[in-house]
């Protein structure tokens, strides 16, 4: 085959890759459009009595599927892709920074040699090859996350435009327009510490987990995938809170109802923030969105049930 060829061929593959990664985020949207709403504390259906996995009466909070219907009644289908714009194109252009640095790090490769080759390595070299590796996809990750902050900041905005009926924010150009008018250049990099915070927590976390269990503990190549792929879920649920208040400050005190008081509290810093939803017991607020449960206040009725108390949002503890 010409060489010509094989190159047009590898980049329709990748052409396909993108249209299929773009068709899975599009599929996918409702979910992650009713998350972004779960976890900026948005919950506009009551708790209802029902029972815990071991049977204990508890009050849940509507799922995924009830809030997708809800989200679906007040602004119809099409309602469900509020966002998905910005989203796509915050995708894309993480993917192709990502890419673009990634291949321009020394040495990034390296670590996907030959097994044969692996085998002659020292443990040391082993070990260093490791923090190399892991070193280089941090620091293309990273640069691919700051470079596509502010169109997570707008889709995220744009979710949120939900619980006031706000308009601020409709199309790309027109909502980086309206984020630098609001909170000037630092708007577009709203959240982004945590949210860096959290991606090299994953990785390292992941990453350094994976390696000691296939190098020493494990010899299988199916099994060793399987362990990578559970790892991966395991850290990115460990790091999720500071996904959680990465998307909470990117509306925080943004002027959408959403993000001010009594719908959120106004906080300082990331730090602040995270201070006051661990004080709450709120840092995995929308890690599930399929079987939830509430964690406010509750009264119990004449037959011994929980029942809701209020609908009320609680401000942070005054300092003493």
């Amino acid at each position: 085959m010409a060489p010509e060829v094989m190159v047009l061929r590898d980049q329709n593959i990748k052409w396909f890759e993108v249209l299929g990664k773009i068709g899975v985020t599009a599929a996918a949207h409702p979910f992650d459009y009713v998350k972004i709403l779960i976890q900026i504390g948005h919950e506009p259906l009551p708790p209802y009595p029902s029972h815990t996995l071991f049977g204990k009466r508890a009050l849940a909070l509507p799922g995924a599927i009830r809030y997708i219907k809800y989200v679906s009644k007040v602004d119809g289908v099409w309602g469900l892709y509020r966002g998905l714009g910005p989203r796509i194109c915050g995708n894309l252009v993480n993917g192709i920074i990502y890419t673009t640095i990634s291949q321009r790090l020394p040495e990034f490769t390296t670590v996907n040699s030959s097994d044969e080759a692996e085998e002659e390595l020292t443990e040391e070299q082993k070990i260093l090859l490791h923090v190399r590796h892991t070193i280089n996809e941090m620091v293309a990750r990273c640069v691919a996350i700051v470079i596509s902050q502010p169109f997570q900041v707008i889709t995220v905005r744009t979710m949120a435009q939900f619980v006031g009926r706000e308009e601020k924010y409709t199309g790309i150009f027109s909502s980086l327009r309206e984020l630098y008018k609001e909170d000037g250049i630092l708007g577009f990099f709203s959240g982004l510490i945590p949210r860096l915070i959290g991606e090299i927590v994953t990785l390292w976390l992941a990453s350094s987990v994976t390696f000691v269990i296939n190098t020493y503990l494990v010899e299988d190549k199916t099994v060793r995938t399987y362990i990578r792929a559970s790892i991966l879920y395991l850290s990115t649920a460990v790091a999720y809170p500071f996904s959680l208040v990465s998307n909470v400050m990117a509306v925080n005190n943004c002027g959408l109802a959403a993000g001010m008081p009594p719908n959120m509290p106004i906080y300082a810093s990331w730090t602040d923030c995270w201070s006051h939803l661990k004080a709450i017991s709120q840092l995995k607020r929308g890690s599930s969105i399929l079987w939830r449960y509430y964690s406010g206040p509750y009264i119990i009725d004449e037959k011994g049930r929980p029942a809701y108390a209020s609908r009320a949002q609680f401000n942070r503890p005054k300092s003493s």
